[in-house]
């Protein structure tokens, strides 16, 4: 058997059928729904680690990519854990009557601070009406009037006295204004000012004398009726204020009696009642000094009585046990609360009532799950949730106010402690940004959960994924799917991770694949998702993103793009590059040419000279050069000047994939034998000859199969694979056929030996001392470099020849 039959391929080495028999169900129906995700063995015990341990520092960060089922791994495990965790308490804001810049912060077990904050109101307005009740009272009024009526026959009793003295002294007493005032009489009647100015000088100064004096004793007397209302006002209001505070009590100590084990709520209801007892005129009065309502009046009480509510911020009675908050919107606002202004008159202002809670408040005594890429887009978020995990406390803050865009002065209401785990969802880039960037990240963040891509490929698995297409059945309402439905999923699981030994974790991929077999079974009026419902999803998922390798393709069928499929050429061959066009990958061939010839320029890479190499593959080339040296000049100078490129290429190239189809390309230039157009070769290469794996493996052979199918599959062509790749191939089954019916072939290689017997029939010759088996291809490519290096030799000896002639000539 030659080397070309020993290393082709089996069709059963192609692919890794999966066999529907190992299912015991009819449809998936029947299955038990899969609870969460499966096969993130490692990323389950870390998290459950993380979850467990109490210590400070301890909280999570979730790595992996996306759709790999972080978050439903997560859900499912919070959910089991925060069963045994009871609820938190609601929390509150009140006014602080000895400090209304810092409102206070109150506390209550969960679902209390909406009952108390209800209480509170009612208690309030119970109590203002029985207050003013109260005070339009009968008993009230009449001791009021008692206390009153005793001041009025007073101050008639000494008004008559003064009246008395006055006519005593020729002067009556009349009402002047707000006070009293003397007027001479005549013959009983006030005198007029015609009377008074008609009197003798002397007599009208004595009058005058008189009247001052007596004046005086009014204003006297007057000072004294007002003391003597003042003290009866004094005891109306006390009167009035022990009424008020017998009925505050009276209502306050029943609400007292509901909260008597927390200090706080008992203290505060004693300030407040302190405070309306303080402000009761205010409270109870309505209208202004005409008996109209008064506007502002009103204002001003409405905006006192809210001094006498409660806002609750953290109302926890939904719930019964811990809470867990995912909160996709993590800006500032939404994760640390602000205190919202209102304007009145064209003027800002704020209270208690204005303060809102964020996300961290209703995660509070709990869990707090955030995406990392949205958290550190903001540095004001990043930063005070660092605050939040050292300092245990959560501070309500204007915004404005951190960036200094306000007044230091304002609202800061009180802390209130946090103690909840913060669990940071991203990408793998992300947490090493962090660790690498952020002292603090490590000392906050010690868990991480490192999400895998792929599972292994067993019994075990794919009878759970099984229960995931029936639970993804059962949460989307999808048809159900048959047992060889369920197969075809688990082959396009093990292509996705592509590994036959392994199976995909990219759940939210496979859930799109089963949305769209159970639509193409509706479309076809059946009941169960079938085999070729799947494969039907599958083509048109393909169709739907494959318009741009359609166009490539019809342009190498019409040799636009020149590529041939048969024959032979010198110094060319057919590689395979690999397109990633978002969620879509595929191959297309590419034209490797190479062209020596004698000189000291070495390895030009023309991509490279162009600027259209990446490094990966710039490398690749550059390790060309040490695999010619290494075979080829251990006994004589390497004089060697090639060119590589690949034939219309006009994007970028990137990876060293190719590098081993490049040295087959150069070594068939400089030994001057052909190579077979209908193979096309991927692999890279190292020093030692070795062949590596390369990616997109499945995409190329399938890439140049679609090719030679289309200019006509002559049952020679094929492609030259890393034997290390023979586990990735999970190939398409039209091709599988066509190996198996030996139209096509894949042959996969070690050694760049073995691949250069495929390509050019000859023997590739082994290491005789300093030469190569006879008429082998190291022995042609090696017979071209001692041929440069005699011609290089001889050229320097008539260059020596030459300058000897000179010289002696100059000598002349």
């Amino acid at each position: 058997m030659g080397i070309i039959d020993k290393l082709r391929l089996d069709a059963k080495a192609l692919s890794h059928k999966c066999d529907a028999g190992i299912f015991d169900f009819a449809t998936t129906a029947e299955l038990k729904a899969l609870d969460g995700i499966f096969g993130q063995e490692r990323a389950q015990q870390a998290l459950e680690f993380g979850l467990s341990i109490e210590n400070e520092g301890y909280n999570i960060f979730i790595c992996g990519a996306g759709g790999t089922g972080r978050h439903s791994l997560l859900q499912s495990i919070l959910k089991k854990k925060v069963r045994k965790m009871p609820a938190p308490p609601d929390w509150l804001y009140a006014f602080n009557f000895r400090d209304e810049e810092q409102p206070l912060a109150l506390s209550l077990p969960a679902g209390q601070g909406a009952v108390f904050q209800k209480q509170l109101y009612q208690c309030v307005g119970k109590a203002l009406a029985a207050i003013e009740q109260a005070m339009h009272g009968a008993d009230l009024g009449k001791s009021r009037g008692e206390q009153f009526q005793g001041l009025v026959e007073e101050a008639n009793k000494r008004l008559a006295r003064m009246e008395r003295e006055a006519r005593r002294q020729g002067f009556t007493i009349t009402r002047q204004g707000e006070g009293f005032g003397t007027v001479p009489i005549k013959k009983g009647a006030p005198m007029s000012q015609d009377d008074f100015m008609g009197l003798p000088e002397k007599e009208r100064g004595e009058l005058m004398k008189r009247g001052v004096a007596l004046q005086e004793k009014i204003n006297e007397a007057m000072r004294q009726y007002r003391e003597l209302e003042y003290k009866a006002r004094n005891r109306v209001q006390n009167m009035e204020m022990k009424v008020a505070r017998q009925i505050l009590r009276q209502h306050l100590d029943l609400l007292k009696s509901d909260y008597s084990e927390n200090k706080a709520i008992e203290q505060y209801l004693s300030d407040l009642q302190e405070d309306m007892l303080d402000k009761l005129d205010l409270l109870l009065g309505q209208f202004g000094e005409e008996g109209e309502p008064n506007f502002f009046r009103q204002l001003d009480r409405r905006s006192l009585m809210r001094r006498y509510q409660v806002n609750v911020v953290v109302d926890n009675s939904g719930l019964k046990c811990a809470p867990v908050i995912w909160e996709s919107k993590a800006e500032y606002v939404n994760l640390f609360g602000q205190i919202d202004h209102e304007s009145e008159f064209g003027v800002l202002s704020t209270d208690f009532t204005h303060i809102r809670g964020g996300a961290a408040h209703k995660a509070n005594g709990g869990f707090l799950i955030l995406e990392a890429e949205r958290v550190l887009r903001s540095y004001y978020v990043w930063n005070e949730l660092k605050q939040v995990l050292r300092s245990h406390r959560l501070q309500i803050e204007n915004p404005g106010q951190i960036l200094g865009l306000f007044g230091s002065k304002g609202l800061r209401a009180q802390s209130i402690p946090a103690d909840f785990k913060v669990i940071l969802v991203g990408d793998l880039w992300h947490y090493y940004l962090l660790l690498e960037n952020d002292e603090e990240f490590r000392r906050l963040f010690r868990v991480r959960v490192d999400f895998d891509t792929d599972m292994k490929r067993d019994r075990r698995h794919a009878k759970n994924y099984a229960r995931f297409v029936a639970s993804v059945c059962e949460r989307e309402s999808l048809l159900p799917f048959a047992p060889d439905a369920v197969a075809r999923v688990v082959e396009y699981s093990s292509r996705l991770a592509e590994d036959q030994q392994k199976l995909s974790a990219h759940f939210d991929h496979i859930k799109e694949v089963l949305c769209e077999a159970s639509s193409c079974c509706g479309r076809r009026q059946s009941s169960i998702v079938q085999e070729h419902d799947v494969l039907d999803a599958l083509q048109a998922r393909k169709r739907r993103s494959s318009m741009f390798e359609d166009r490539l393709f019809e342009n190498l069928k019409r040799d636009i793009l020149m590529i041939d499929t048969q024959g032979e050429r010198i110094g060319e061959l057919n590689g395979l590059a690999v397109y990633n066009a978002g969620d879509y990958m595929f191959a297309r061939p590419l034209r490797i040419t190479a062209k020596t010839w004698m000189g000291e320029k070495g390895l030009v890479n023309i991509e490279r000279e162009t600027q259209m190499s990446g490094r990966i593959h710039s490398k690749g080339v550059l390790t060309l050069n040490g695999y010619l040296g290494s075979q080829y000049a251990q006994y004589q100078p390497l004089s060697l000047s090639a060119s590589l490129t690949f034939e219309q290429s006009y994007g970028g190239i990137e990876g060293d994939s190719a590098s081993s189809a490049e040295l087959y390309a150069i070594l068939s230039s400089l030994g001057q034998f052909p190579l077979r157009q209908g193979i096309a070769v991927t692999g890279s290469v190292n020093q030692n000859g070795e062949i590596q794996a390369v990616g997109g493996v499945n995409e190329k052979i399938e890439a140049f199969f679609r090719l030679c199918r289309q200019k006509g599959l002559t049952g020679e062509q094929g492609v030259i694979i890393p034997c290390q790749n023979v586990r990735d191939l999970m190939l398409e089954e039209e091709l599988v056929t066509a190996v198996a019916d030996k139209r096509f072939s894949i042959w996969a290689i070690a050694h760049i030996d073995e691949g250069i017997e495929i390509l050019s029939g000859l023997p590739a010759g082994e290491r005789q001392m300093s030469s190569f088996t006879e008429g082998s291809v190291h022995a042609l490519v090696d017979q071209r470099f001692r041929k440069w290096n005699q011609i290089k030799r001889s050229g320097q000896a008539d260059n020596m020849v030459s300058a000897n002639v000179i010289r002696r000539r100059m000598r002349r």
